[in-house]
């Protein structure tokens, strides 16, 4: 009877060493998450304010787009060579 006991108690010990470990394993796994989060957060920020805004570069594309139209009109108006 005494072993039963004895084994049972082991067990229980056993079983709240894993519980301890586990609850260490989640709680590590939780500030993980959170320091990913906030690093994931700055990286964001950081493309952010790298970017230019659309319009930006909406504009810009079309200027390009006019220059190179106005060197094409600018092209055909000239007479060829001879």
């Amino acid at each position: 009877m005494n072993t039963l006991k004895q084994k049972a108690q082991e067990a229980e010990e056993k079983e709240q060493v894993f519980m301890e470990k586990v609850r260490k394993e989640e709680e590590r796994r939780t500030k993980e998450m959170e320091d990913l989060k906030i690093r994931h957060a700055e990286e964001r920020r950081k493309e952010a304010e790298g970017k230019k805004p659309q319009h930006e570069t909406d504009r810009e594309n079309i200027q390009q787009a006019m220059m190179s139209h106005s060197s094409m009109l600018q092209l055909q108006a000239k007479p060829p060579d001879e």
